[in-house]
């Protein structure tokens, strides 16, 4: 009998193909949460909610809410699919508390 198998009575457990099943699933696809651009949330309340939710250094968190002033949107972070849709919601749930229409989505990396 081999290690990979184990036969108690009339059952017989194949340790091999819960391996084989590892080696084959693929790994989650991953989301970036993207801040959108508007031209009416304070620079100063952009760069408090990067820091507060995605944990960025407030002077990294200046740089991006910079950027994406000049780009439109801008990617903040990569997750998992849930976490990424979660941080967005969480991060413009926060916003609208606020009174300010700060956007964030989960996008599909590519």
């Amino acid at each position: 009998m081999h290690l990979d198998e184990l036969e108690l009575g009339d059952f017989k457990l194949d340790t091999g193909t819960v391996e084989k099943e590892k080696e084959q699933a693929e790994p989650p696809k991953r989301y970036h949460v993207v801040l959108i651009n508007d031209p009416y949330t304070p620079a100063e309340f952009v760069a408090s909610v990067l820091t507060k939710f995605f944990r960025l250094p407030s002077d990294v968190a200046w740089k991006v809410m910079l950027d994406v002033h000049q780009q439109g949107k801008g990617i903040i972070a990569t997750f998992p699919k849930d976490i990424a849709e979660s941080k967005a919601r969480e991060a413009t749930d926060y916003s609208a508390r606020h009174e300010h229409p700060l956007l964030f989505v989960a996008e599909p990396e590519d």
